[in-house]
């Protein structure tokens, strides 16, 4: 490996670790329980995109149609 690969491995390993949740922070649902998630579509979904979720007993709170 380079030297720009192994200083550049390195940064990110710091930031991950520095800013972002680690499997230990991260609370597990019970089971049969629900959770929140948020889905990013690369396009603005379409009905047929939200009758996926809920054909699959999901649940829509919010949409934001005017962030892409």
């Amino acid at each position: 490996m380079s030297r720009k690969t192994i200083v550049g491995f390195a940064a990110i390993t710091v930031s991950i670790h520095a800013f972002g949740a680690t499997s230990a922070d991260v609370k597990r649902p019970l089971s049969g329980h629900t959770v929140d998630v948020l889905v990013q579509y690369k396009t603005q979904p379409t009905g047929e995109n939200h009758h996926r979720v809920l054909d699959r007993r999901g649940k829509i709170r919010q949409t934001f149609e005017h962030i892409p």
